[in-house]
């Protein structure tokens, strides 16, 4: 029977790894982080095909998988109706489909806290190494360990990420936290706001748990705004001036810096999106 070794247990190397079994393979899962990632992520958009894939591999879906917006509904700058589309779909939580996904594969063939150094083949396979000394044989490595990827990094060493020259700030909202008037206006669609240079989109989620629960849910939303590289090493260095590179931890945010953003989005996009 096939073997693959996969790096990287996010939704990417869950996907891989489910799909893998459901044709006669078997797979091993190695995550670098230490713990399980149900509590990372935000709010993520699902589509058929993506249901289909989660059903071929034996997991079942229902409404509660997300929250059904009524409408994509786009407002201008002023925050006055551009215009309002039916756009049937689910929208979902990164948390919740990863749970579905993490719980769908065997536990004893996912590894936390294994770090890829390298890896190896021969005419018989390859051999993964990691970090804490150990290592795993397969027939097939998978590289599904995101945008710095060491296993593109070894094949691809001139492979690197360029900035795009836009950030994305983002968050979710408790619904019970929402005001009773905005909530009336926003909560049931997919609210986007396009300003020239800017794009925000909102959307009801799960709420903690996966909870879809009216009263219980959240509100996801994102908001692209293009910034300097100058800018950008800016906002990603904390308050002791250690820089993060292109991201950084929520809670290491300098004060003046969510300061200046509040000041920024109340001046470029709609004022239900501030």
């Amino acid at each position: 029977m096939p073997h693959a070794l996969v790096i990287g247990g996010s939704l990417g190397g869950l996907l891989a790894g489910n799909l893998l079994r459901s044709i006669g393979w078997t797979a091993q899962i190695f995550e670098r982080v230490g713990d399980d990632l149900a509590s990372r992520g935000a709010g993520i958009g699902t589509h058929e095909e993506l249901l289909d894939i989660m059903r071929r591999v034996g997991i079942d879906t229902d409404a509660s998988i997300g929250v059904h917006p009524e409408s994509r509904t786009c407002l201008d700058r002023a925050g006055k109706l551009q215009h309002k589309m039916p756009r049937p779909r689910i929208l979902s939580s990164w948390g919740r489909l990863y749970r579905a996904l993490k719980d769908a594969f065997p536990d004893e063939d996912y590894f936390f806290d294994k770090t890829l150094v390298s890896f190896s083949e021969d005419t018989s396979g390859v051999t993964a190494r990691f970090a804490d000394g150990s290592s795993a044989r397969g027939d097939l490595i998978i590289g599904a360990d995101g945008i710095r990827s060491t296993v593109r990094a070894q094949i691809l060493p001139e492979a690197q990420p360029l900035y795009a020259g836009y950030i994305a700030w983002r968050g979710l909202i408790a619904e019970s936290s929402i005001p009773a008037d905005l909530h009336a206006e926003i909560f049931a669609h997919n609210m986007v706001c396009y300003p020239d240079g800017d794009a925000m989109t909102m959307y009801a989620v799960p709420g903690p748990d996966n909870d879809v629960r009216p009263g219980h849910r959240a509100y996801n939303w994102v908001w692209y705004h293009p910034l300097s590289n100058e800018g950008l090493a800016a906002l990603c260095t904390d308050a002791s001036g250690v820089c993060h590179g292109t991201a950084i931890p929520p809670a290491l945010i300098r004060p003046e810096v969510i300061a200046d953003m509040r000041a920024t989005a109340r001046r470029v996009i709609a004022p239900q999106c501030a």
